[in-house]
């Protein structure tokens, strides 16, 4: 029983022949290719395009509790900006409706930003308000 059959494979336009013996322990096709043709890759488990809506909508919650702080939660408002905007891009290039999390990301950081300019502007004034007192009460 030690037959060999030869087997003629076309791929790619290219032709060659292998051999394989009718054995029980080589089943398995000797050659370049195999048989089954190739699937790509697993479907992930998790969709990595839901992580700019979150993203948007941590970086927008974060932006409105820390309000008062001084530079952190504007940059923390145009980072949510821009996780949202990446995240309507993506779904217009995919054609999947708008996530809920990216919308209210996006409001937001708005108000986060509205807050924060509406906050610098009143500690410039009592700055400057202060800044007359002293200047008037004590160097006048």
């Amino acid at each position: 029983m030690d037959k060999k059959e030869k087997k003629t494979v076309n791929l790619d336009k290219e032709n060659y022949t292998e051999e394989r013996e009718n054995t029980k322990e080589h089943s398995e096709p000797v050659g370049k290719y195999p048989d089954v043709p190739y699937e790509g890759y697993p479907k992930p488990l998790y969709d990595f395009e839901k992580g700019n809506s979150w993203g948007s909508f941590i970086c927008g919650v974060m932006s409105v509790v820390f309000c008062f702080a001084p530079i952190f939660p504007l940059l923390m408002s145009i980072i949510g900006l821009f996780l949202a905007h990446e995240d309507k891009k993506n779904n217009e290039l995919s054609s999947k409706p708008k996530s809920r999390s990216a919308v209210i990301g996006t409001i937001l950081s708005i108000f986060g930003i509205i807050m924060n300019i509406i906050i610098y502007v009143i500690i410039i004034t009592l700055l400057i308000i202060f800044g007359t007192y002293v200047y008037n009460k004590y160097l006048c």
